[in-house]
């Protein structure tokens, strides 16, 4: 695999490839860089962001249903 970045001077671009190339499916393709999103990032969707949502007695419920499910876990079928 190849990959290089260019900036064009003009409105065409002349690729060569190598000849190992030649006779396989090869694909191009075009973009800026603005146009891809940042992949290294990390989302806000972590667990941090729920941090005291849930306080008193909903917590206590909602902390007993968590217990239930996991015994429903170990339990035979």
């Amino acid at each position: 695999m190849i990959r290089t970045v260019i900036t064009p001077r003009e409105n065409t671009i002349c690729l060569s490839i190598s000849g190992n190339y030649i006779g396989k499916k090869v694909e191009n393709l075009l973009y800026t860089s603005d146009e891809v999103k940042d992949e290294t990032s990390i989302p806000d969707n972590n667990v941090a962001r729920f941090k005291g949502i849930l306080t008193g007695e909903g917590s206590d419920k909602y902390h007993q249903y968590l217990q239930k499910a996991r015994q429903e876990w170990d339990r035979s079928i």
